[in-house]
């Protein structure tokens, strides 16, 4: 009697994709911000594997967040989305909140500011955030100098000259700084007076003329030897370095004392 055998053929194929568990899976960031995202597959022979490259990403409000190839979300709007990773016909997903943007430095303008004693100095505090935005920080950093005998700075950000010197002056929101350099120079002439105002001489007669200097510290000098002295109207009279005039000719000549760009 024969054997009756009956026989199959049986394919054996490679594990499949059963789930995905995409990491973290609630995350927050700020505006500007980024998350990197994993994607675990869990195969049929029960086996786990990295898919995070070879998966697609896509996120449900690419307004909120947008999601490259690689698994890296960037906030780019505030709120919520769900963000998923896709092999074959498995999914998995994972929440991400995107917040406001966060500070993430300050600086202040002008850089290194160099004023003279006696007067003062606007600085600006200009913050940079995480979305890429700036924002005027100005009126609401706290301001501080190292050294109030040399400078100080008040809530607006006006520096204030005391002394002639150096300082680091800061501004502060949160725990984010911004610093810079003050340097505080010797007092400079502000203005001058040239005495006596409206003098009359006789032809050949000779008066001398004083110039009194005002500096930016309020003290007040005689600059009359260091002034560069001039008339209009030589002849009628002229005058010499040290601002001696003398009487040529009639007629009105208006003297001048000038140091730099200030001129009396």
């Amino acid at each position: 009697m024969k054997s009756i055998i009956g026989t199959a053929s049986l394919t054996v194929t490679p594990p499949t994709v059963v789930s995905l568990a995409v990491t973290p899976t609630s995350s927050s960031i700020a505006k500007g911000g980024a998350q990197q995202f994993s994607a675990t597959a869990t195969y049929s022979d029960n086996s786990t594997g990295d898919v995070t490259g070879s998966c697609t990403w896509s996120s449900a409000s690419s307004t909120i967040a947008t999601v490259n190839a690689s698994g890296s979300a960037s906030g780019v709007g505030i709120g919520s989305t769900t963000i998923t990773a896709t092999s074959g016909s498995v999914s998995g997903s994972a929440v991400l909140s995107v917040n406001q943007p966060i500070l993430q430095s300050i600086a202040i303008t002008p850089l290194s500011p160099s004023f003279a004693l006696g007067t003062a100095q606007q600085l600006h505090a200009t913050g940079a955030y995480s979305d890429g935005s700036t924002l005027d920080l100005t009126t609401m950093a706290g301001w501080t100098s190292a050294d109030g005998g040399v400078a100080t700075v008040d809530s607006s950000g006006i520096a204030t000259s005391h002394a002639v010197g150096v300082t680091n002056v800061s501004a502060t929101v949160g725990s984010v700084s911004g610093s810079t350099t003050a340097s505080v120079t010797p007092a400079v002439l502000q203005s001058v007076v040239v005495t006596p105002a409206l003098p009359t001489l006789a032809v050949g007669m000779t008066q001398q003329f004083t110039a009194t200097g005002t500096f930016t510290d309020g003290t007040v000098q005689d600059v009359t030897a260091t002034v560069q002295w001039s008339s209009d109207n030589v002849a009628s009279a002229t005058i010499t370095p040290v601002g001696l005039a003398t009487a040529v000719s009639v007629g009105i000549a208006n003297v001048s004392a000038t140091s730099g760009s200030v001129t009396g």
